[in-house]
């Protein structure tokens, strides 16, 4: 059987079914993005309403020792400080501390703080 005698007349008389758009139907996209946008730098303040709750991650090898280094440099008022992580091999310990910071110099203030301290191997 033949497509011609299947379909009969239809099949001679079938249009070219491909579609070419004029240039002008090509797809425009509404919106405007940037495929390669600039990152973020690091330099820029961010804007943080305060007072505020502010949570640090602090990271050493003796939780007791963390936690006595977070009472003296924070005090223990307004705070929490609650178990995170510990590290695989069991070497380190991270706590989280939650506060209420009042302005940006006493935020800073307390990260300098807990970073100079001996128990204290990292802050977040």
């Amino acid at each position: 059987m033949t497509l011609h005698s299947h379909f009969g007349k239809f099949a001679t008389n079938t249009p070219n079914l491909q579609y070419t758009p004029k240039r002008s139907q090509t797809f425009q996209s509404p919106m405007n993005i940037d495929p390669f946008p600039k990152p973020v730098s690091c330099k820029d303040k961010p804007n943080i309403n305060y007072p505020c709750s502010w949570v640090y991650k602090v990271i050493g090898t003796d939780e007791l020792a963390l936690e006595k280094a977070i009472t003296t440099v924070i005090g223990k008022k307004d705070l929490l400080i609650t178990p995170s992580n510990t590290s695989s091999g069991g070497k380190y310990t991270s706590l989280n501390v939650e506060v209420v910071v009042s302005d940006d110099e006493t935020r800073l203030k307390y990260y300098q703080h807990l970073k100079n301290h001996a128990a204290v191997t990292v802050v977040m």
